[in-house]
């Protein structure tokens, strides 16, 4: 790692602001690059496994894939100066996010962020945004925040983000470093 290169893992669930917030991070960030792990999956075009709501072992296998090339990405940018700010949702549900990411997540200086709206505005994002997934997202929006809340995030800092801008959630982001 190079003077104080840094890693910052944004997760939260689909419509919750992570790529947004993510690019406003590392824009705050003299030396920084924002990585959409969504790059790298929509990278694949012929072989592409559509997410659905069984999350079978060929998606959970694309994602690995995904993450492993994410993680690459990371550790070259860091390893070259760059504070990586990486955003990802935690689909499949946990624990598949905290092991792809292990290496990112045992780092002692990332900084591990959830983004967490309350259902009804992630609802109204997702009915809002109409992207590929989301139809199948709201359909499944109660599942996946019940799943994402049995998981342990208690050394993650979680922000509520319902009631900010994404400008004020980047804001408090930064305000970690």
């Amino acid at each position: 790692m190079v003077g104080g290169a840094r890693r910052i893992l944004i997760t939260g669930l689909p419509g919750s602001g992570k790529s947004t917030v993510g690019r406003l991070v590392a824009a705050g960030i003299e030396r920084s690059a924002h990585i959409d792990a969504d790059l790298v999956r929509e990278s694949i075009v012929g072989g592409f496994v559509h997410p659905d709501v069984g999350f079978t072992d060929e998606f959970i296998d694309q994602i690995r894939l995904q993450r492993e090339i994410v993680n690459l990405w990371v550790e070259r940018m860091v390893t070259a100066g760059y504070t990586a700010v990486i955003d990802d949702a935690p689909i499949p549900p946990p624990p598949h996010l905290a092991n792809h990411y292990a290496h990112v997540i045992d780092q002692a200086s990332t900084i591990k962020v959830v983004l967490k709206p309350s259902t009804a505005v992630l609802h109204e994002r997702l009915t809002a945004r109409r992207g590929p997934f989301d139809e199948m997202f709201l359909q499944m929006l109660d599942w996946l925040d019940e799943s994402i809340g049995t998981h342990d995030f208690s050394d993650w800092d979680v922000i509520d983000s319902t009631n900010q801008t994404p400008d004020v959630t980047a804001a408090a982001i930064l305000d970690l470093m």
